[in-house]
């Protein structure tokens, strides 16, 4: 019998910036990606933030994170903001990405450098 195994592809660093009611900030984030055995690939990106820039600037639960390649992602914080939450919060999301490898890389070429043409 046959097992399903989802192909995990590792994770990649970027350098983007967040972006909350007209205001940006210059962010490091990560995206690990996941690819299941039809093919479909599960992306979540996540982002360390300053608690009190993301309070400043009027954070409610969704900020943008504008990637490398000028694509926003909408991030959120699980859970409500306020002073007593760390100096520093990760805001998070889930992507789903339909297509093929090369189509894939595109979308997110911060794993140019990790997945190589050809990789299982």
């Amino acid at each position: 019998m046959a097992v399903d195994i989802d192909q995990h592809l590792g994770e990649a660093d970027g350098q983007g910036r967040i972006r909350l009611e007209g205001q940006d900030a210059p962010a490091a984030y990560q995206v690990r990606a996941v690819r299941n055995t039809s093919g479909a690939y599960k992306v979540r990106v996540s982002v360390m933030a300053s608690r009190d820039w993301l309070l400043h600037n009027g954070f409610t639960k969704t900020a943008n994170l504008i990637r490398e390649n000028g694509e926003e992602s909408p991030v959120a914080f699980d859970g409500s903001l306020d002073v007593g939450d760390n100096i520093a919060v990760r805001l998070t999301c889930e992507q789903d990405f339909s297509g093929s490898e090369d189509d894939f890389i595109r979308a997110y070429p911060e794993f140019t450098a990790t997945l190589k043409p050809g990789d299982p």
